[in-house]
Formats: structure tokens, sequence, C-alpha cells
């Protein structure tokens, strides 16, 4: 669970901080396109993402 240290500091557990990460590896490519089909959606939800 995150932990809120001062206004504006957020801290999360090293295994929380990798998967933010490898959801924005995914996220990141989609969110540079104007659109976004449900192809490309789906493909990349359903691509292997590297652990940690």
């Amino acid at each position: 669970m995150a932990e809120v240290v001062e206004r504006g500091v957020l801290t999360a557990s090293g295994e929380a901080w990798a998967v933010a990460v490898r959801r924005a590896e995914v996220i990141g490519p989609l969110a540079l396109r104007a659109r976004v089909g449900v192809d490309a959606v789906d493909n990349a939800a359903a691509a292997p993402v590297a652990a940690g």
C-alpha cells in the first residue's frame, strides 16, 4: 500500500513501482497516438511484459 509522507510525496513498495513502470511501458505508445483502435489495445493488453 502506498503512503503519503508529506504533501505531494507518495511512497510505494518496489513491487508496486515495478508494476506501474510495466503498465506505463504498455500505455505510453498508445497514448502517443491520436486514435487507438480496439485491435491495438487488445494486442497491447495481450503482449507479454518483462518482469522487473
